[in-house]
């Protein structure tokens, strides 16, 4: 009974162990902080990837919804082509996008530049490893593949809304899976080798989320490139369909039920 109240009372110190890390001799296998600090700057930079894809993904479902219905569509195809205004659209969105994050970017690169060098050095060195050459090469190829990817979709969904609550019912699908991978990303800070991440780093809708996330336990190469691979091979196919999608939704003026009957076709 002694032992059991003492053990209410005081708090069970628990330690991590890394079996892959290299045990010198200061420092033994236990995880520290300094072994954490990448995976915070990895979910980090997930949720902001995260945010920017769902943001600018979202401006374009409404201006391409504003733009049908005040029919400005109509004179724009009479001297651009389809492709020529989903590429226009996803260049103008991607850049205004960029320009409404930039303040915050700027100060997240001023703290990281100044805690890594006025503060304690294991924070500087956690925060060097974790902005490895790796880190910002896959960061910018996700980012780049997701808000294609995402844009695209949501461009021919706002092609075939007739209004706001026809849009939401489309993109209803598309947004449990934005959830979703926002729900698997914070997985990786306490099991990084879990399945259900392991998972959602090769299916194409969360892979550039939860990818991010495994980046600081250094996956091999292959995996890596087989993830990007995946991912642009569907972007390029949500391309083609999205064009599709975009001109049927223009020229015919269709609304959920027109989409639903085009599916079925």
């Amino acid at each position: 009974a002694e032992g059991l109240e003492k053990a209410l009372d005081e708090t069970v110190d628990v330690k991590a162990y890394d079996p892959t890390k290299v045990a010198t001799a200061g420092e033994d296998q236990a995880v520290t902080e300094k072994d954490r600090i990448p995976y915070f700057v990895a979910f980090a930079l997930s949720m902001m990837l995260w945010m920017t894809v769902f943001s600018g993904a979202y401006m374009l479902l409404t201006s391409m919804l504003e733009e049908k219905m005040n029919k400005l569509l109509e004179m724009m195809l009479a001297t651009t082509r389809f492709s020529e205004i989903i590429l226009g659209k996803l260049l103008g969105v991607a850049l205004l996008t960029v320009t409404a994050i930039l303040p915050y970017i700027i100060m997240g690169i001023v703290g990281v530049i100044g805690a890594i060098f006025l503060g304690p050095s294991d924070v500087a060195q956690g925060l060097i490893t974790a902005f490895s050459p790796k880190m910002i090469i896959f960061f910018t190829i996700f980012l780049v593949l997701g808000y294609i990817f995402y844009g695209s979709l949501f461009i021919a969904l706002g092609a075939l809304a007739e209004s706001m609550q026809d849009a939401q019912t489309l993109t209803t699908p598309i947004m449990f899976v934005l959830m979703g991978a926002m729900f698997i990303v914070p997985i990786g800070l306490t099991a990084p080798d879990s399945p259900l991440l392991i998972f959602a780093s090769w299916f194409p809708l969360s892979s550039p989320f939860a990818m991010l996330m495994r980046l600081p336990s250094d996956p091999p190469l292959w995996q890596l490139l087989a993830s990007v691979g995946l991912l642009a091979a569907t972007t390029f196919g949500v391309i083609l369909l999205s064009g599709r999608i975009f001109r049927y939704g223009v020229l015919s003026g269709a609304g959920v039920k027109g989409a639903t009957d085009w599916f079925k076709r």
